[in-house]
């Protein structure tokens, strides 16, 4: 994938199987601003529509934190995942079936 990317910050996300943590980093100084942190738990074997909130808590968290604006968002997720398209085929890994197919691009919090 090919970004064109000029800003100083990204929104960074690591979704792991119970949790999400966020945080603004600076890509001028290649740190992560502690301030801006945030770590939410919840249920990955939970509703879409819990699992979203939860995500979307944690990402306006840190964005809340920060002042200046943030150009980018980068987010790690588990597999298997289509990150291109941002489609979820996690199944049988007892965590996530609810997103299954889903395209978390689109998705709402109605989900």
């Amino acid at each position: 994938m090919n970004i064109d990317f000029t800003g100083r910050y990204v929104l960074a996300a690591d979704v792991g199987g119970s949790h999400i943590t966020t945080a603004v980093c600076d890509i001028s100084t290649q740190q992560v601003l502690e301030s801006t942190c945030s770590r939410i738990e919840f249920n990955s074997k939970g509703a879409a529509g819990d699992i979203l909130r939860a995500w979307a808590d944690s990402l306006l968290a840190s964005l809340k934190k920060h002042k200046a604006p943030v150009n980018a968002l980068g987010i790690g997720m588990p597999g298997p995942f289509d990150y291109e398209n941002g489609i979820s085929y996690i199944k049988g890994f007892d965590k996530y079936e609810a997103l299954y197919g889903m395209n978390i691009k689109t998705s709402s919090l109605k989900s």
